[in-house]
């Protein structure tokens, strides 16, 4: 499950306090969180339905059910919430101050096709070539590319995460896309070990060591 809007802040203003050599880019997360806590009720996503004869044939390989490129998408939200964070993120940062809006340039100008790098968003080869091809900085391009699609992974892994059981899913990689866990977390009775996801947020369950 997805961490709600005041757990976050909660999380975020603890590190802040703790950790105050990072108070600038979590003050930037924390406002980048709630405008995508914000759009994730617009979402009109085109979900095609599982079947359990497909997760046990691909789960039985050692297979992520969806992959990384597997997600629906709506372009229209993740191409609005892609423009308001990098309004955002401009004031957040000098670094980013300087380089959003060379960005946003390129989109406006058409010289750079916002919604085929939305559209390949897993596709890191792709995104920094066309960085590289604009003279673009490719880490804040790929920053605000992934924060305008990830409420999209995130309705649909929460969707998915209710009606799959994960408990047969032995890999290290999230069950769903593949991706390697960015955390583990300890909970519930007898502090049984979960990973999440770093692309799309999934939590599942893994063997303490």
């Amino acid at each position: 499950m997805v961490e709600s809007l005041d757990q976050t802040k909660e999380r975020i203003a603890w590190f802040q306090q703790e950790k105050t050599q990072y108070r600038e880019i979590l003050h930037l997360y924390s406002h980048v969180f709630e405008e995508q806590v914000k759009i994730r009720p617009q979402l009109k996503l085109s979900v095609p339905e599982i079947s359990k004869k497909l997760v046990k044939a691909r789960w039985g390989k050692g297979l992520p059910l969806l992959g990384r490129e597997g997600f629906a998408l709506d372009l229209e939200a993740a191409h609005s919430l892609f423009f308001t964070i990098s309004a955002i993120g401009q004031k957040s940062t000098p670094r980013m101050g300087d380089e959003i809006p060379k960005i946003t340039e390129a989109v406006e100008a058409g010289e750079l096709d916002l919604r085929e790098l939305l559209s390949k968003h897993y596709d890191e080869l792709h995104l920094v070539h066309e960085a590289e091809r604009y003279g673009l900085d490719k880490g804040i391009l790929s920053f605000l590319i992934q924060v305008s699609v990830r409420p999209c992974l995130e309705e649909q892994m929460e969707q998915l995460q209710d009606s799959l059981d994960f408990e047969t899913w032995l890999q290290g990689g999230c069950p769903l896309c593949g991706s390697a866990p960015q955390m583990a977390q300890l909970r519930d009775e007898g502090g049984k070990r979960y990973l999440q996801c770093s692309f799309c947020g999934c939590q599942w369950r893994w063997e303490r060591i």
